[in-house]
C-alpha cells in the first residue's frame, strides 16, 4: 500500500527524469566532443633521399665528462621532408646550464633549380638563448661524405685556425661518436666524444 510520502517521491522522481536523462545526454556529448579534440596521428613527410644516410642520427644522446661536473646531451629528431634538426644541452653537477646550442640540417638547392646541397647550420646559444657576441654569425658546414651509420662534414669558408672537419659516426645501436678535428695552424685540439643512447 502507497503511502502519501511513496506517492510524493514517485512524483518528484518522474518530474525529474528529463533533467537526468538531460545531464546523461550532456555528458556523452561531452565525452564525443572531447574524443575530437585529441590530437589525429600525424604523418611526417618522407625525407628527401639526400637525407636518407643521416637518419643514424636519430635519438637522444648523453654523455657525463670525464671529471663529472658536466653532462651533454645532444638530441637529433628524425628526418622529415628536407630537413633535420638537433638540440644540444650542457648541465653542470649543480643543475644550471651551461648553453645550448641548435642545429639544423637542410637538403635545399643553394640557387633556384641549383643541385641539392646538403647544409649543417649551427648555432651557440647562452643560457638565455642569447646569441653570444664573440660568435654572431651561424656556423655553416657542407656534408662532404656519407658511408654506412657515417657522415663527415666540412665548414662552408675557409677558416684560418678553424675546424677542418666533423665527423658522425654510430658505433653499435647504442653509441654515436662526433670527431671534431681542428687545422694544423689552430690553438684548438682535435677531440672525440662517445655519447650513449639517453635511456
Amino acid at each position: 500500500m502507497r503511502t502519501a510520502t511513496h506517492v510524493s517521491f514517485l512524483l518528484i522522481a518522474a518530474a525529474m527524469l528529463p533533467a537526468i536523462s538531460g545531464c546523461a545526454s550532456n555528458r556523452a556529448k561531452a565525452t564525443a566532443d572531447a574524443s575530437h579534440t585529441t590530437a589525429p596521428d600525424v604523418t611526417l613527410p618522407a625525407p628527401v633521399k639526400e637525407l636518407e644516410p643521416l637518419a643514424f642520427l636519430t635519438g637522444r644522446w648523453v654523455y657525463p665528462t670525464p671529471n663529472g661536473r658536466l653532462v651533454n646531451r645532444e638530441h637529433w629528431m628524425s628526418p622529415a621532408g628536407t630537413s633535420i634538426v638537433g638540440v644540444f644541452q650542457q648541465i653542470r653537477k649543480s643543475g644550471g646550464v651551461a648553453f645550448y646550442e641548435v642545429s639544423a640540417i637542410t637538403a635545399e638547392p643553394r640557387e633556384k633549380d641549383g643541385p641539392v646541397v646538403v647544409t649543417l647550420f649551427h648555432r651557440h646559444l647562452h643560457t638565455n638563448l642569447a646569441i653570444d657576441e664573440r660568435r654572431k654569425d651561424v656556423d655553416v658546414f657542407r656534408l662532404q661524405s656519407t658511408g654506412p651509420a657515417t657522415a663527415t662534414f666540412v665548414p662552408a669558408a675557409d677558416i684560418p685556425g678553424g675546424i677542418a672537419n666533423m665527423t658522425y659516426r654510430l658505433e653499435g645501436a647504442d653509441t654515436l661518436v662526433q670527431e671534431i678535428n681542428f687545422k694544423p695552424d689552430s690553438k684548438e685540439k682535435s677531440f672525440s666524444t662517445a655519447y650513449r643512447r639517453e635511456k
